[in-house]
């Protein structure tokens, strides 16, 4: 669902990201970081894992596939194979069967 702001359609999954990715944030340069990374990923799977690593910051456990795929603005099956990306690169681990079980590895 978007909504308008002024001139601008904003999808509210977008909205979330960007607020997920801000908080917590030291100064408002880190905030600016935090949200020009998800703004301008250095490709999807950077982004997973800056949106992985930031939820684990703010609460302590690994986001869900669907909360991944609601952020990213894509199907759960999409967020579900960026997992298996990380995990192959060896950045994340996940307990098959466990929800909310990602971890980081580095």
């Amino acid at each position: 669902m978007a909504e308008s702001i002024g001139d601008f359609d904003i999808d509210n999954n977008l909205i979330d990201a960007l607020v997920w990715a801000s908080m917590g944030a030291s100064s408002t340069a880190e905030a600016r970081k935090r949200v020009a990374a998800v703004l301008f990923p250095r490709n999807e799977d950077d982004a997973v894992m800056d949106l992985i690593r930031a939820h684990v910051r703010e609460r302590g456990d690994g986001p869900s596939l669907q909360f991944i795929a609601d952020a990213r603005g894509r199907s759960k099956n999409w967020a579900y194979q960026a997992v298996q990306r990380l995990m192959k690169r060896g950045l994340i681990r996940q307990t098959p069967g466990v929800y909310r079980s990602i971890e980081i590895v580095r």
